[in-house]
């Protein structure tokens, strides 16, 4: 079954991968939704039965959940993959959605989006932190249909025909991209011209990118870049994630604006803001476990003391 399983999902990721994904967008936009979010369940179940990735999913739930039983941590897993399922065949469908239908599948409240605006409006612009966590593609599109183009941070993607499909999806969604790296120029234009700027908070940072902060009881490597950007330019910092809903609908959850304090020192600062924006997105993470990107090595980069640590003799304090 497994073998079956591991030569079904070959050929679909070889397939997806020559024919650039526009059949299989095209395919998924013909499909009814509660059918086609079935598919994506049954794709994620293959891929967590395959086993891609699966030993890194269970280190990282056994970290931030070992007061869970055993049974708990599995089903989080179950679940996890089966989101990651219906997030692959959501994004395919999405450039093939009208605006009134993007519209009636995604929620929010009404008074924490005025607060958002109010706040972007005072000439700052504003800073979305953001995460892997559920239909974490949509936020571009909910944004650029309020007249607010998102531009992001990213990473690049490996040259390949998905990859580009992927990227011209998202710029269809209304989704700006800076690269992750020399772009502090450009990301200061945006808040200076009153837009919004989002990063994703989440990620593994190299040890010269990165702060040290808490994440689920561990220190993780965090990149400071809100906290670098609020500090310059004294724009808004929001916490905005996207919550998945039965039926496949989605809410978007706005948290602030967090403020950043400022003590004197500004290393200090920094440090404590980015904890408190780690804090605030590991409580929705516990909320609904199954949403978060559990496949990515969250705490890869260590501290450099605890690596020194590691590698003192035994014996030597």
């Amino acid at each position: 079954m497994m073998v079956w399983g591991g030569v079904v999902l070959a050929a679909l990721i070889a397939a997806t991968l020559l024919s650039g994904g526009r059949p299989l967008a095209l395919a998924a936009a013909l499909t009814p939704l509660p059918v086609l979010l079935w598919v994506g369940r049954r794709i994620g179940d293959l891929v967590r039965h395959v086993g891609v990735r699966r030993r890194v999913a269970r280190d990282n739930l056994r970290q931030a959940f070992p007061e869970k039983s055993e049974a708990e941590r599995e089903a989080i897993l179950r679940d996890f993959y089966r989101h990651l399922g219906m997030l692959l065949v959501e994004f395919l469908r999405a450039p093939y959605l009208s605006a009134e239908r993007a519209h009636e599948l995604v929620e929010f409240d009404p008074e924490d989006y005025r607060r958002f605006e109010e706040h972007r409006a005072r000439g700052n612009g504003a800073i979305v932190a953001t995460a892997h966590f559920g239909n974490f593609e949509l936020l571009g599109s909910f944004f650029a249909r309020r007249g607010l183009p998102l531009t992001a941070i990213t990473k690049r993607l490996p040259e390949n025909p998905f990859n580009r499909f992927w990227l011209e999806q998202r710029r269809r969604a209304g989704l700006r991209e800076l690269p992750d790296s020399g772009s502090i120029r450009d990301a200061l234009r945006v808040l200076r011209s009153g837009e919004v700027l989002a990063l994703m908070i989440d990620q593994n940072m190299i040890p010269r990118r990165a702060v040290f902060a808490p994440f689920f009881g561990r220190l993780a490597a965090t990149t400071p870049a809100p906290a670098v950007l609020a500090e310059r330019t004294d724009a808004p910092v929001f916490l905005v994630l996207l919550r998945r809903l039965p039926q496949g609908r989605h809410r978007v959850l706005i948290e602030g604006p967090i403020p950043f304090d400022r003590s004197g020192d500004p290393a200090a600062d920094r440090l404590a803001f980015t904890a408190r924006l780690n804090r605030a997105l590991e409580d929705r993470i516990r909320e609904a476990p199954e949403l978060w990107y559990w496949i990515h090595r969250r705490w890869k980069t260590r501290p450099p003391e605890e690596v020194t640590e590691n590698l003192a003799p035994s014996g030597v304090a």
